[in-house]
């Protein structure tokens, strides 16, 4: 079975994590299915990683429920490992929504311990892809809609010029 057909299985089995609110798919699996051949990508990643909103923590641990094909990793309690060979292992991360982002720290729970990265703070949800006929939730393009940050100069008087600048650089891509 090829990665495709399989993260494709994952993203089904993992629907009910995915519709949780500001749950994100944070790894490199998606524009990996966005490309019509996966090896023009530079990575294929062999999991699923999603971020978890530490405020929606407690929401996606009660809907590790309804997710089939997977159990909890004995030596790695935030991984989650398939039961069977045609899906892969999910692992879950935390990101900080809310306030300053924090270091990273791990968020101690006995089902579902989450690894927290300050970087992923930066985070927020986009418009979700339709990939057949599964919404996949994913961040909106990293820089373009920056909140302002106490002592960080404020990004929101160059996000018209970064818009453009975008539309441009697809252009480019797209004449290809």
């Amino acid at each position: 079975m090829d990665f495709r057909t399989r993260l494709l299985l994952k993203l089904r089995a993992v629907q009910p994590i995915l519709r949780e609110q500001g749950v994100l798919i944070a790894g490199s699996e998606v524009p990996n299915l966005l490309e019509p051949d996966a090896r023009s990508t530079l990575i294929v990643s062999k999991d699923l990683d999603i971020a978890v909103p530490v405020e929606r923590h407690a929401a996606v641990k009660a809907r590790l429920r309804e997710v089939q094909g997977l159990r909890r990793s004995e030596e790695e309690p935030s991984v989650w490992l398939p039961l069977g060979a045609e899906l892969l292992e999910v692992n879950y991360i935390g990101m900080q929504t809310r306030g300053e982002p924090a270091e990273t720290y791990v968020l101690e729970d006995s089902e579902l311990p989450l690894l927290v990265f300050a970087h992923l703070s930066l985070l927020r949800p986009g418009k979700p892809l339709d990939i057949e006929g599964l919404a996949v939730p994913v961040p909106r393009p990293a820089g373009l809609l920056l909140e302002p940050r106490v002592q960080m100069p404020d990004p929101t008087p160059h996000r018209a010029l970064l818009a453009r600048l975008m539309a441009r650089l697809e252009k480019v891509e797209q004449e290809r």
